[in-house]
């Protein structure tokens, strides 16, 4: 039934808010399962899985995943929706949010990489504790 999708959508909403993601993670596939069988990949509720399961992805670090998803939410978004719709927006927004993470990411790793290469760690310009840290993605909005 539809709204025991919703429930259990807002489920993994709810432990992913509480930052218990990998138990967030098999509600999210389930929604996202259940709609694109039951109602077909095009469908808006669909489309509203795919981004959440996409956020919950970013949430974790699994950026390429993360940026599949919202291009295809969003591409799909487009053509079914229109380019106006609310959603079809908060999937572009999430999409463009995550690509300058992961591009923001993809810089300082090849810093670091630079940086390492050219003085020994904890001295001035080489590898410290702190650049061994990961950069948190900006949290997507869900639909």
């Amino acid at each position: 039934h539809p709204e025991t999708l919703t429930s259990i959508n807002n489920l993994g909403a709810l432990l992913k808010a509480q930052g218990k993601y990998q138990e967030a993670l098999p509600l999210y596939n389930e929604a996202l399962e259940t709609r694109r069988a039951v109602l077909g990949s095009r469908h808006p509720d669909a489309l509203t899985s795919i981004n959440n399961l996409a956020s919950l992805l970013q949430a974790t670090g699994d950026l390429d995943r993360a940026e599949e998803l919202l291009s295809e939410a969003h591409t799909t978004a487009k053509s079914v929706l229109g380019p106006e719709h609310p959603h079809t927006r908060i999937f572009g927004v999430n999409l463009k949010g995550l690509r300058a993470v992961k591009k923001k990411a993809e810089k300082k790793a090849k810093k670091q990489l630079t940086n390492r290469g050219s003085a020994p760690a904890g001295a001035p310009g080489g590898a410290s504790a702190a650049d061994s840290e990961t950069e948190e993605a900006p949290t997507p909005a869900e639909a």
